[in-house]
């Protein structure tokens, strides 16, 4: 993806009304978005990988699920620039991996999808996505980064 590119998705999130300030939030979209590429495929799979893709889909699911039903606040900031930016990199080559032994035109493609979310409805009409809402039933979680940063180091 060119900067060009970039900036343009960029521009189509924010005039959509999406959280771009969630640095934590957009890394769960993007295992959401991988999720749906899952989705795409017909897996045929040994007993060994199921248990991993159901962890998977669970996951997203359960994020989603109290995301729709909860205020969330995700308090994360980014403490290492550069090494996101590797990861982010990361990412992207094994999307383009995927891409080139496919044989798909990311950039056609990127265009195409680019255009159908530049139509869609302002935040795709889901009322989860508006910050702050609060679930009569439920109280507002606030996403601690940083201990589950140390839990997840002992």
């Amino acid at each position: 993806m060119n900067n060009k590119m970039q900036k343009e998705c960029h521009k189509i999130a924010k005039d959509n009304g999406f959280d771009l300030d969630e640095p934590a939030f957009l890394i769960m979209e993007i295992i959401g978005e991988a999720k749906e590429c899952l989705d795409c495929l017909d897996i045929k799979v040994s007993n060994r990988v199921k248990p991993c893709l159901a962890l998977i889909e669970r996951g997203i699911e359960d994020f989603w699920n109290i995301r729709k039903t909860m205020s969330l606040v995700d308090n994360s900031t980014i403490k290492d620039r550069k090494a996101l930016g590797f990861e982010m990199f990361d990412v992207q080559c094994r999307v383009a991996t995927m891409a080139e032994e496919n044989k798909f035109d990311l950039e056609k493609i990127g265009r195409e999808k680019m255009e159908i979310n530049r139509h869609r409805p302002y935040r795709h009409g889901n009322v989860y996505y508006e910050k702050n809402l609060q679930h009569p039933s439920h109280d507002s979680i606030e996403l601690d980064t940083e201990a589950t940063n140390e839990n997840n180091m002992g």
